[in-house]
């Protein structure tokens, strides 16, 4: 992995985390899951499980660690891991990817 790739996990990790302090007085509005998924489905498995974690880990520094932290970090990974698995398992195109990818996300609501 080089640094390149490096910064953009660490990049993406931190918008998707800073993203989710504003609506976190909203219930069931979570722009993070959003970041997590495209990352995934863009960069791969590896680097949304990634971009899962640090989203997680970020997001937590400002509103509260707790016991559920690793567990947010386990299941936004999860998130982003699924989503980069679909498109990599079914060697879709961009746009087909993309139509996937909605309607993978409108099924998980």
């Amino acid at each position: 992995m080089g640094t390149k790739e490096i910064g953009v996990i660490a990049t993406l990790g931190a918008i998707a985390g800073v993203f989710r302090i504003p609506f976190g007085a909203i219930p069931n509005v979570q722009p993070t899951t959003f970041i997590v998924a495209v990352s995934g489905n863009v960069f791969g498995p590896f680097v949304g499980f990634l971009v899962g974690n640090v989203a997680a880990f970020v997001s937590n520094i400002f509103l509260g660690h707790g016991p559920w932290t690793i567990w947010q970090m386990f299941a936004w990974g999860l998130v982003g891991m699924i989503s980069g698995c679909i498109r990599k398992r079914l060697r879709l195109s961009i746009f087909q990817s993309f139509v996937f990818f909605m309607v993978f996300c409108l099924i998980g609501l």
